[in-house]
């Protein structure tokens, strides 16, 4: 009986370990493509046109400055759909597989 307790108990312990990783990766999921998007508009980190390769600077129109505009407004994009999304693993499993 003592052995199905433990079983049990340790299977909680899985459950919630995996519950709170899902968590912490899907919040960082979501701020990090966020705060990095701002970034590109203030650089705080870098001056990011600076990191921008000469040839697409070239071939875009605009200034380097406004490219990384853009950069930033899809991290921004991807960061703030990220929690209505569902799991994009689950949608790239073939027809008929566990958990598609």
């Amino acid at each position: 009986m003592a052995t199905i307790e433990a079983e049990a108990n340790q299977a909680d312990r899985v459950r919630g370990a995996a519950y709170q990783a899902f968590w912490l990766l899907r919040v960082g999921f979501t701020v990090a493509p966020i705060l990095f998007g701002i970034d590109k508009f203030f650089n705080w980190t870098v001056h990011w046109p600076d990191y921008l390769a000469g040839w697409i600077n070239n071939i875009m129109p605009g200034s380097a400055q406004d490219f990384m505009y853009f950069v930033g407004v899809v991290e921004i994009a991807a960061g703030s759909s990220s929690p209505w999304r569902r799991s994009s693993a689950r949608h790239s499993l073939p027809p008929g597989s566990p958990g598609s």
